[in-house]
C-alpha cells in the first residue's frame, strides 16, 4: 500500500535535497495521514521522466528488501563503492560461478525489488510464483521460475539448484511457504533463511542446520519499535546507518535505469479508500502495490508539480 503525495521538501545545510526536490520519502509509524516529517537521508530522489505514483511504490520496500539481503542473508549490496557485477540487461552475472538465492514470492512488491538488488549484487535469484506471473519475475532477473502450488515445487528448486541452495527470502511467509524454503535448502551444508513476518517455531525447528530470522522495516529508523510481543524491537543506530545507506544506494540504480519499480495499480478515493483496499490485498484480490492519491498539498513557495 502506498500514499503518494506531492510534499516538497527542505533540505539541512549541505543536504541532498532543495526546496521543491521531485522526492519520494518513507515516514515512521502510520502513513495514514495528509502530510507529516520524515528523514532526509530516507529521501529517494526520483528522476524527472518518473511520476509520483511511481515513486510512491518505493520507500519501505526499498528497505526491507535491503534489510533483509543485507542483514539477514549476508549478501553484500551492490553500493557505489562496489563493483558492478551486471549490466542493465541482467546478463553480467555467471551462472556457473555465482550463487543461487530463493526468493519465495517473487511476484510481491518486496520480491521484485529483492530479484533485482540480487542480481546486481551478482548472485542468481530463482523464485517462486504463479504462472501468471513467471514471465515479469524473469524480466527482472529470475534464472529460474517455479510454480509455488506445484507439490514438487521444493524437489524442483534443489534439482536446479543442483542441492547447493543456501540462501532463501521468503516474502510471502506462511507454514507452507517456510517449509518449502527449508525442503530447498541445501540438505548437506544449511543455510539461511529470513521472513518479512515472525517465523513458525515449529517449522523453525525440524532443521538445526539452517538459521532463520526475520526482517521488520519499522527497525530501520534506528529508533525503538514500541509494538507488543515479537514485533518490540530495540533502537539500532547501526540499522539507521545501513538503511540510509541503501536508500542512497537505490536513487543511483533508479538514475541508471537499473532498477524498476513494481508493479501498482493508481486508484481513487484518497485516504478514505485505502482500508477496503487493504482488505482486497488480505483476500489476495489484487496483485502489486496500490497507490492511492492525495489531494494536493503544497507548502508555500513550492510549484505546482
Amino acid at each position: 500500500m502506498a500514499i503518494r503525495t506531492r510534499q516538497a521538501l527542505l533540505s539541512s545545510p549541505g543536504g541532498q535535497l532543495k526546496l521543491v526536490s521531485h522526492v519520494q520519502v518513507p515516514a515512521p509509524g502510520p502513513g495514514m495521514l495528509l502530510c507529516r516529517t520524515a528523514a532526509e537521508d530516507f529521501a529517494l530522489r526520483i528522476p524527472p521522466e518518473w511520476t509520483f505514483e511511481q515513486g510512491a511504490t518505493l520507500g519501505v520496500v526499498v528497505a526491507t528488501a535491503g534489510l533483509a539481503i543485507s542483514t539477514y542473508l549476508d549478501i553484500p549490496l551492490p553500493f557505489p563503492d562496489a563493483k558492478d557485477n551486471l549490466d542493465a540487461n541482467h546478463s553480467g552475472a555467471n551462472p556457473d560461478l555465482s550463487e543461487y538465492v530463493l526468493v519465495s514470492g517473487g511476484a510481491t512488491v518486496t520480491g521484485m525489488i529483492a530479484i533485482q538488488l540480487l542480481r546486481l549484487s551478482g548472485f542468481q535469484p530463482v523464485a517462486t510464483c504463479s504462472p501468471s506471473s513467471m514471465e515479469l519475475v524473469r524480466s527482472l532477473g529470475a534464472v529460474a521460475t517455479f510454480d509455488y502450488r506445484s507439490p514438487t515445487c521444493a524437489a524442483d528448486i534443489k534439482t536446479f539448484t543442483g542441492d547447493s541452495l543456501q540462501r532463501a527470502l521468503d516474502c510471502v511467509t506462511s507454514a507452507e511457504t517456510m517449509s518449502m524454503c527449508y525442503a530447498a535448502i541445501s540438505s548437506s551444508t544449511g543455510g539461511r533463511y529470513v521472513a518479512l513476518d515472525p517465523v513458525s517455531l515449529h517449522v523453525k525447528y525440524t532443521r538445526r542446520d539452517v538459521s532463520a530470522d526475520w526482517v521488520l522495516a519499522l527497525s530501520m529508523f534506528g529508533t525503538p519499535v514500541k509494538l507488543a510481543g515479537v514485533y518490540g524491537r530495540p533502537a539500532s543506530p547501526a540499522l539507521r546507518e545501513l538503511a540510509a545507506k541503501i536508500f542512497f544506494m537505490a536513487e543511483g540504480l533508479i538514475v541508471r535505469g537499473v532498477l524498476r519499480e513494481p508493479i501498482f495499480q493508481v486508484r481513487e478515493g484518497g485516504l478514505g479508500a485505502v482500508e477496503m483496499g487493504i482488505e482486497e490485498l488480505r483476500r489476495g484480490g489484487t496483485h502489486g502495490k496500490l497507490v492511492y492519491p492525495l489531494a494536493d498539498f503544497r507548502y508555500p513557495g513550492s510549484s505546482s508539480r
